[in-house]
């Protein structure tokens, strides 16, 4: 599988126990590339434009029978739960630190502006019928 390192496509490829060819282009596309050749299930490409030939390399060692073999044993070990239990442990440790407890946490992104009384609760989402007064 050849992809742009994306979280998501990184985690799914690893699930399936395919080798990758990551070809990074931004931001944790480079951690990602990196991760893969650590583990050793596929190449991190040198540079964000492959050529037919980097390619073609990079292609030739995923599809070896060591990285194959590689990727088929790593892919039992990636979790399918890993944001459950990663919002577990963020819960958990605030609650540990005396803060107030999940449901009155509130995640506001401090770029947007959005009408106080369209901010949802638990138990009264977000009317998707009030205009809200930025497009966040």
């Amino acid at each position: 599988m050849v992809h742009h390192g994306g979280a998501g496509t990184t985690t799914t490829t690893a699930r399936a126990g395919v080798p990758q060819v990551v070809v990074p282009q931004v931001a944790d596309q480079l951690y990602w590339a990196a991760r893969v050749a650590d583990l050793g299930i596929g190449v991190a490409h040198d540079g964000p434009v492959p050529t037919a030939g980097s390619l073609a390399a990079a292609l030739g060692t995923a599809l070896t029978p060591d990285t194959r073999a590689r990727a088929t044993v790593v892919a039992d070990s990636v979790r399918a739960d890993g944001a459950t239990v990663a919002a577990k442990m963020l819960l958990d440790a605030v609650g540990a630190a005396g803060q107030p407890g999940p449901a009155a946490i509130s995640v506001v992104d401090p770029g947007c502006t959005v009408d106080p009384g369209d901010r949802g609760t638990p138990d009264q989402p977000h009317n998707p019928d009030r205009p809200r007064n930025s497009a966040c």
